[in-house]
C-alpha cells in the first residue's frame, strides 16, 4: 500500500480545489497565512540574529587590529630611537678619536636632529649636545688645519685659540655621552612596549603606556 503525503505548501500549489471547501476555505487560507507568517518571523529573527554575531566579530577584529597596529607603532619608535642614541655614541668615540680623519660627517650629524621627534626633552637635548659639539670640532678642526697651512706653528696664538676651542667643544661631547644613557633608558625601556591600548574608542591621551 502506498502513502502520499500532503504538506500545507503541496495543498496551496494545488488550490483547484478551494472553491469546494466553501466557508472553510477562508478559515484554511487564515490557517495557510499565519504559518507562512510564523516562518518568515523566524527566518528574519535568525537573519537579525547572524548580522549581530558578524557585526560583534568584526567589532573584534578591529580590536585586534588596533592593537597590532599600536604595537607596531610602539616598536618601530624604539627602533628609530635606538638607532639615535647608538648613533650619537659612535659620533661621540669617532670625534674624540681622530676629529679630523673624515669618519664624522655632517650627514651623520644630520641623523641627531631626528632626537628632537621621538626623545623626551632631556634625552634629546644631551643627544643636541653631542651633536652641536662634534659639528663645532668639525669647524674648529678644518680651520686649525687652514692655519698650519699657512705656516702658523704650534704655541701661536691663532693655533692655541683653536687648540683651546676644539679642547672646549671635547669636554661638553664627551660629559654629555657619559650620562647619555641614563637619560635615554626611560624612553628605551621595553615598559613602553608592553601595554596594549584597551579600546579602539578610547582617547589616545588615555592609553596607558604609550609611547
Amino acid at each position: 500500500m502506498n502513502f502520499t503525503f500532503v504538506t500545507i505548501p503541496n495543498l496551496v500549489e494545488g488550490s483547484w480545489w478551494l472553491p469546494y471547501l466553501g466557508p472553510g476555505a477562508t478559515v484554511f487560507a487564515a490557517v495557510v497565512a499565519g504559518w507562512l507568517a510564523y516562518r518568515l518571523q523566524r527566518l528574519q529573527a535568525a537573519i537579525g540574529k547572524s548580522q549581530i554575531e558578524v557585526a560583534e566579530a568584526s567589532k573584534e577584529a578591529a580590536r585586534v587590529q588596533t592593537w597590532i597596529a599600536f604595537d607596531k607603532l610602539k616598536l618601530d619608535l624604539f627602533n628609530r630611537r635606538f638607532d639615535v642614541y647608538t648613533e650619537a655614541l659612535k659620533i661621540a668615540a669617532d670625534t674624540w678619536g681622530s676629529p679630523s680623519a673624515g669618519s664624522v660627517t655632517y650627514e651623520r650629524l644630520d641623523k641627531l636632529h631626528e632626537a628632537a621627534f621621538i626623545f623626551s626633552e632631556e634625552a634629546a637635548k644631551r643627544i643636541e649636545i653631542i651633536r652641536a659639539a662634534a659639528e663645532n670640532i668639525l669647524v674648529y678642526s678644518a680651520h686649525l688645519k687652514k692655519l698650519k697651512q699657512e705656516g702658523k706653528q704650534e704655541g701661536s696664538l691663532e693655533v692655541e685659540a683653536q687648540n683651546d676651542l676644539i679642547l672646549t667643544q671635547r669636554t661638553l661631547l664627551m660629559t654629555a655621552a657619559a650620562d647619555l644613557r641614563q637619560w635615554v633608558k626611560p624612553d628605551l625601556s621595553f615598559n613602553h612596549l608592553l601595554p596594549k591600548t584597551p579600546d579602539p574608542s578610547t582617547n589616545a591621551q588615555e592609553v596607558e603606556g604609550r609611547p
